[in-house]
């Protein structure tokens, strides 16, 4: 009998078989997803009548801010950062916030918020940076289990982002669907220690850079889209981050969220939130720490005076890397938005849980002009905020939870009619104290 032969003839009958069961799943899959976007669609409509917005979704009240902010941060220097807000431009719903830096890194920051392409239907969101340098804080591992001083500073130049989402929103911004662009590149030039000694500087840049892209869903059952004080905001996003080269991996990320508003006394509100994070991989990248080391320049180490500084920083390096390339990278913890009284991107890894709890107290909901030199707007409500918030990273589920840090504080705010949120808190926790001035909610609740 023709073994190989008959080997064959069943290979190819079960290939014949595999787009038969492939297109019934394609099919399955894609009925399941027009069944849920109905049932979805029916849902909201159904249940809205209980969600009533308490004012018009769509304002055009004009409103500006100018303010020069100054910086200094750790390998880069100091400077001044201006800060231009203008909201609703020429009665439309577009918002524009340019930040011009000057100093030690020069550049600019430019984001464009909700250009109609269709009224009341679908928008833009698109924006742009290129500064001249910039830094980032690297602590030796990922994870929770690292010391606040255990980490280096890199510093590098001609830093470079883009984003552009798309959003379509439906029944008076209750649901929305969206898809985003994302793209960066930079290059690291030196490395520095926590007092700001050189360890290393690069003669070749190191090169970086990412493409990702996402999509998502938001159903938004509150009384207010920019300012809610009842009811509840559910999120998915998904994001694709493919590999650009062999050595790095290609993973996706699925981030959900829960925001729920419980309206106390007569215009005031307690708010709880969940976030879950995880990443997943399809292929990894180069886990060899050896070798990355070596592409990371740990054989100049020798020839450096401080060889010991300058091993240790590129070994973590490499660590690092070795693991962002087995496991894959989630929402981070630390910075304005998740965990305020840590410094931002403080806590890295394949999975991220947050979780907080907010009173907003607003004290007056009377509507207040504002008319100064560097702002003006209309006060829709002034806001003393406490918080609390816990969070958890690890790269696996299983230890996700097993180390957590907390943040909890105040903050003073006022909602503006222009659309902006003017926040300032003050956090504090395990390893000190932030300040935070910008102009959104925290937890992402405006994206």
């Amino acid at each position: 009998m023709d073994t190989d032969r008959l080997v064959r003839q069943t290979a190819v009958r079960q290939s014949d078989r595999v787009p038969d069961r492939m297109s019934v799943a394609i099919q399955a899959g894609r009925f399941l997803i027009i069944l849920i976007l109905l049932l979805g669609l029916f849902t909201v409509s159904a249940f809205s009548f209980m969600f009533e917005r308490r004012r018009d979704q769509f304002i055009d009240t004009p409103g500006y801010l100018i303010l020069p902010v100054p910086y200094s941060y750790p390998g880069i220097g100091t400077g001044l950062v201006l800060v231009g807000y203008a909201g609703n431009m020429f009665e439309t719903q577009t918002d524009a916030i340019l930040l011009g830096f000057n100093g030690d890194a020069e550049g600019y920051y430019l984001l464009v918020n909700e250009i109609f392409l269709v009224d009341r239907f679908l928008f833009l969101n698109a924006s742009h940076m290129g500064i001249s340098k910039f830094g980032v804080t690297m602590y030796s591992s990922r994870g929770m289990d690292t010391d606040q001083e255990d980490y280096n500073t890199f510093v590098g130049d001609k830093y470079q982002q883009s984003q552009v989402r798309a959003i379509m929103t439906l029944l008076d911004r209750r649901l929305e669907f969206w898809y985003q662009m994302d793209d960066w590149a930079a290059r690291a030039t030196d490395i520095y220690d926590p007092d700001e000694n050189l360890i290393r500087h690069y003669d070749n840049p190191d090169e970086m850079g990412s493409r990702e892209t996402a999509y998502g869903v938001q159903l938004d059952l509150t009384d207010d889209r920019t300012d809610p004080r009842s009811g509840i905001r559910l999120k998915q996003t998904s994001t694709r981050h493919p590999a650009d080269a062999d050595d790095e991996p290609d993973y996706d990320i699925l981030t959900r969220s829960a925001t729920l508003y419980i309206p106390i006394f007569e215009d005031s509100t307690w708010v709880f939130h969940y976030t879950r994070s995880d990443a997943t991989v399809r292929r990894e990248g180069n886990t060899d720490i050896t070798a990355i080391a070596i592409e990371k320049g740990i054989g100049f180490c020798p020839y450096l005076p401080d060889q010991q500084g300058c091993e240790a920083a590129i070994l973590s390096d490499a660590q690092n890397t070795a693991a962002a390339n087995k496991y894959g990278s989630s929402l981070s913890l630390g910075g304005a938005y998740r965990l305020r009284s840590y410094p931002e991107g403080r806590y890295k890894g394949a999975h991220t849980e947050l979780r907080g709890t907010e009173f907003r107290w607003n004290f007056n909901t009377k509507n207040s002009k504002i008319d100064l030199y560097f702002l003006k707007d209309i006060v829709h409500a002034f806001q003393l905020a406490f918080f609390w918030e816990e969070g958890s990273v690890s790269e696996t589920e299983a230890d996700l939870g097993k180390i957590t840090r907390s943040s909890y504080g105040g903050g003073f705010r006022f909602v503006a009619e222009s659309g902006n949120v003017y926040r300032l808190d003050w956090a504090t926790g395990e390893e000190g104290s932030q300040l935070t001035m910008l102009f959104q909610y925290p937890w992402g609740e405006s994206d």
